[in-house]
């Protein structure tokens, strides 16, 4: 149950859970990407992203809830937040997983895309704590979407795109409501 926790906003987005996400603290961001800016080895496709592997001033944080279709209230709790480039390649991804305009999916098993490496090494991810909050530093200036999952019946994803210059701390509400 915790593997598919940590994997279902990742799943969307980038189409698999080949890299577990390590146990870290609630808000702490989960990438190395940060420590050590790397260049990612792309065939091209996501080059335009480039920027997000570097280190920046800005802040996106945040917090993510969905109802369920019984009432009941879900935040991505013990899952990962994920944070990715709004580029060209991106922007395409997120209009076939999320339907062209949409911010909200159910996922189905046959919606799974196929895994992503050069996506992957874009991405930065942010442990959701229990309340569902989760938080992103070290953000180079440039466009991102942020995405959390949710566990449980049905298991979905939100998303929500959103510009950082400056140094700024930018805050973003992941939600279907």
């Amino acid at each position: 149950m915790r593997g598919s926790v940590i994997c279902v906003s990742a799943t969307v987005i980038l189409g698999g859970c080949a890299q577990p996400i390590p146990v870290v603290s609630p808000v702490e961001v989960v990438s190395s990407s940060l420590a050590q800016p790397q260049t990612p080895q792309t065939s091209g496709e996501y080059d335009e992203g480039r920027f997000a592997t570097g280190r920046g001033r800005n802040v996106i944080a945040g917090h993510a809830q969905v109802a369920a279709e019984d009432g009941t209230v879900r935040t991505c709790r013990g899952a990962a937040a994920t944070l990715i480039p709004a580029i060209t390649a991106t922007r395409a991804r997120m209009d076939r997983l999320y339907g062209a305009g949409q911010d909200y999916v159910v996922v189905r098993d046959g919606d799974l895309p196929t895994s992503n490496p050069e996506l992957r090494q874009l991405a930065k991810r942010a442990r959701c704590d229990g309340a569902g909050a989760f938080r992103f530093t070290g953000v180079p200036d440039g466009t991102y979407f942020v995405t959390a999952g949710f566990v449980g019946k049905p298991l979905a994803s939100v998303k929500h795109e959103v510009s950082v210059r400056g140094g700024e701390t930018a805050r973003v509400e992941l939600t279907n409501q």
